[in-house]
């Protein structure tokens, strides 16, 4: 979990590569993190991967935004890595 905004944001990560790669879910897929498991594992060799669980979805605390197309990475742009 990582704290963002005084919220919790659920980030499974694998991997130790020299490059992060943010692997970002669509609509409707409750946990990233095990739906995009075997390509992270896949990948693992060569990227650091992060894979985060939307507010509301996975084991990430809900949020009070407006509807599910409310852009959620600008409350998480302190997070990622440039």
């Amino acid at each position: 979990m990582v704290a963002v905004g005084g919220r919790a944001l659920q980030v499974s990560s694998v991997g130790s590569g020299p490059v992060t790669l943010l692997i970002l879910s669509g609509s409707n897929i409750l946990f990233p993190g095990l739906e995009y498991a075997p390509l992270a594992d896949a990948l693992r060799e060569w990227y650091s991967v992060l894979i985060p669980s939307k507010f509301g979805y996975g084991f990430s605390d809900l949020t009070e935004a407006p509807g599910m197309w409310t852009p959620w990475w600008r409350s998480t742009a302190g997070y990622w890595p440039h």
